[in-house]
């Protein structure tokens, strides 16, 4: 029995595991970028879980804001804040401070 010499074997191993991957992450690229989606009623909020690339969910907004207009009447910023929902004006990219209490455990 011949012995499989680890060498020649290597670089062809790493081909039929590399291409696929490769191939997979290219496709992936191209699709776009992927988006989580939510829909927030009065009542509560639910996940579209239909909508895992941002274009996809863009085009959906496109279709259904109009509609939206229509039936409820357009929203400013200030009335969604009047009414309770809050608006991300500015996203802080620090972290929130560690409380006094759970810095001892961190050490």
């Amino acid at each position: 029995m011949a012995a499989i010499n680890a060498k020649e074997s290597g670089p062809v191993v790493g081909v039929f595991v590399g291409v696929p991957l490769l191939i997979c992450l290219i496709v992936h690229l191209l699709r776009g970028a992927t988006c989580k989606c939510w829909i927030q009623t009065g009542i509560n909020k639910e996940r579209l879980v239909m909508f895992r690339r941002v274009r996809e969910a863009q085009k959906f907004w496109k279709k259904l804001e109009p509609e939206l207009v229509n039936v409820q009447g357009p929203f400013s910023l200030e009335e969604m804040e009047r009414e309770g929902t809050f608006v991300e004006k500015e996203i802080n990219p620090d972290p929130p401070p560690v409380p006094e209490r759970m810095k001892s455990e961190l050490i």
